[in-house]
Order: C-alpha cells, then sequence, then structure tokens
C-alpha cells in the first residue's frame, strides 16, 4: 500500500509460508510446500529443505521440477539509496563496497560538511556517477556550497556556520581545474528525481517534495535558471515541525524518500514518506536501503571507525 517502502524480501516469504503450513487451516496447498522448498535450496539450508520433503512424500505432493541451472535468471541488479554522510569517508566506503558490479546507488545529499572528508566523497561520487554506479542528489549543505561558490555571499556565512569553512579549505587545495569540474557537477546535480524499481514507484529528495510539477527530475541549474532558488532550498533544509507538517514531506502518490532531518535511530517511516538520515555525523548510523530487496543495513559510526582503525593498523605491521 502507500504507506510501504519495501517489497516481501524471501525472508519474510520464508516467514509467511511457514505460518500458512502451521495454521490450523483445512488444506495445505501444494504450492505452499513447493515455495517454501523453493526458498530453502537458493538458502542453502539443506536440513529445512528435508524436512519440507519429508512432510510433502507424506502428504503425497508432488515436487515440481527447477528450471536447469544454466537457464536460471541471474541475480536481480539491486537499487540502494543513502543519505548525509557528512565527510563520513569510512562510512561512505562500507557502503561502497557492499554494492555489485551492475547495482545503483542514490545518494540524497549533504556528503559534505561536519566530517573531514566531504570534498573526499565528492571526488569518489562523481568517479562512480560517471561509470553509472552512483547518482548523487543535491542536500541543502551542497546547496550553500555552490552557491558560495558563485559568489552569492549572502549564502557563505549559512555555510561557514554549518562546517562549511573546513570543506571549502579542503575545496582551495585542489587544482583550479578539479575545482571547476566539481562546480560543474554540483551546478547540474538533481534537486529531485522519480525512479521505479521492483514496479514501484519513489521519489527520491533531499528533505520535502516539490508539489507542483510534473517533471520526474530537475537539476540546480534547471531550477535557478527558472527562478526557483527559494523553491529548491525549501525543498532541501524544510524539517517536520519547524518549516513544515507532516503531510508536506511526501510526493502526492508517490512514495517519498528523504534524508536532513536525523533520527538518530533506525529508518522512520511516516504515512507516504521514510526518513533515511539515521545520525551517522552525529556519531550514530548510517542506513543503506535496499530497494530491490526490501532490506535495511546499518553500519554504526564507532564500529566503522573502529575497523579503520584496525585496518590501518594491520597495514603499517606489514
Amino acid at each position: 500500500n502507500g504507506d510501504c517502502i519495501l517489497r516481501p524480501n524471501k525472508r519474510k516469504a520464508k516467514i509467511f509460508y511457514e505460518k500458512l503450513l502451521t495454521d490450523n487451516i483445512d488444506y495445505k496447498k501444494p504450492i505452499i510446500y513447493n515455495r517454501l522448498l523453493e526458498l530453502y535450496k537458493e538458502a542453502n539450508n539443506k536440513q529445512k529443505a528435508d524436512e519440507i520433503k519429508q512432510k510433502m512424500v507424506e502428504k503425497s505432493i508432488s515436487e515440481e521440477q527447477s528450471a536447469p541451472a544454466d537457464k536460471m535468471k541471474t541475480k536481480e541488479p539491486c537499487t540502494y539509496v543513502c543519505s548525509d554522510l557528512h565527510g563520513e569517508y569510512d562510512a561512505y566506503k562500507a557502503i561502497i563496497e557492499k554494492l555489485g558490479k551492475d547495482d545503483k546507488l542514490y545518494i540524497l545529499g549533504d556528503v559534505i560538511d561536519r566530517g573531514d572528508d566531504g570534498i573526499k566523497i565528492l571526488q569518489d561520487i562523481m568517479e562512480r556517477q560517471k561509470k553509472g554506479q552512483v547518482e548523487f542528489l543535491m542536500g541543502n549543505h551542497e546547496f550553500m556550497m555552490i552557491q558560495t561558490l558563485l559568489n552569492i555571499e549572502n549564502y557563505r556565512n549559512a555555510w561557514f556556520g554549518n562546517g562549511g569553512e573546513a570543506t571549502y579549505k579542503e575545496f582551495k587545495k585542489l587544482t583550479p581545474e578539479k575545482q571547476e569540474e566539481m562546480k560543474e557537477f554540483l551546478i547540474n546535480s538533481a534537486i529531485y528525481k522519480q525512479i521505479n524499481t521492483g514496479n514501484q514507484d519513489y521519489y527520491l529528495i533531499h528533505a520535502k517534495a516539490i508539489q507542483d510539477t510534473d517533471e520526474t527530475t530537475q537539476t540546480f541549474k534547471q531550477m535557478i535558471d527558472k527562478g526557483q532558488e527559494t523553491k529548491a532550498l525549501e525543498a532541501l533544509q524544510s524539517s517536520v515541525p519547524y518549516d513544515c507538517k507532516e503531510e508536506d514531506i511526501p510526493k502526492k502518490d508517490m512514495f517519498t524518500i528523504i534524508g536532513h532531518t536525523p533520527t538518530f535511530n533506525t529508518i522512520q517511516l511516516s504515512k507516504g514518506y521514510i526518513d533515511i538520515d539515521c545520525g551517522i555525523a552525529y556519531g550514530r548510523q548510517l542506513a543503506l536501503v535496499n530497494l530491490t530487496e526490501g532490506e535495511v543495513q546499518y553500519f554504526n559510526a564507532e564500529s566503522i571507525k573502529e575497523k579503520a582503525k584496525t585496518k590501518e593498523e594491520n597495514q603499517q605491521d606489514r
């Protein structure tokens, strides 16, 4: 329904089928046994598969023949989404390592400021976006950054007051060519984007949907050229209940995924949208949502830093 972001996955399917087999109902459809058997085979759980097979024999249920291995579908590429990395490069690398060759990751902005390595993350994102593995959407911190770099003076104090000064210093260390390339990347980054995966539509935005447009995506440049600077900024920095109501967050009739407002815990599902900023910038955790499989992985800030430290120490000992 409209309040559900994650499609049924194999783990949930096993739970569902197992419950059907244990409920006191008058019939046990052969398809239930066969689907559960198929799931256990895929999971290489021989014990459970054998148990289901035995029950099927007892009930005179025939086992469906699986397709030959060479005709079976290969694993479907996955679509992921995360948000608000805020300069935490080790956290960024942790999620990148989870991506398969054909997977796609959407990042909902605010990869800079607060942490130390926002420019480093941006540079890596730029390279991966060229290859089609990652797609970046702008957050309010990148909005303040590019406006400052374009000499819109009234944004400088706001940006520097939110961790931008350290980011600016790192930016100035880049060669003029690299600086210009990064500016062009930000100028042409999307403010919002509609995507479809698993036969479901999603609206991706940093903070709040833009309602009065049917366009499936718009970039920073497109909105500025239309004189929609205020509208773009509102979409990137609005928070409930300070700037808007909860019902204003999602795109009408489309499930919306946002970041921006830290939950300081797990992802937060609300009516029509989900907030996936779990506060990695504040020492909490990072959420990586797999829209294809219907799963969420969490990366604890302290654990990530400890693993990175251990890895560095091991490399020094070699």
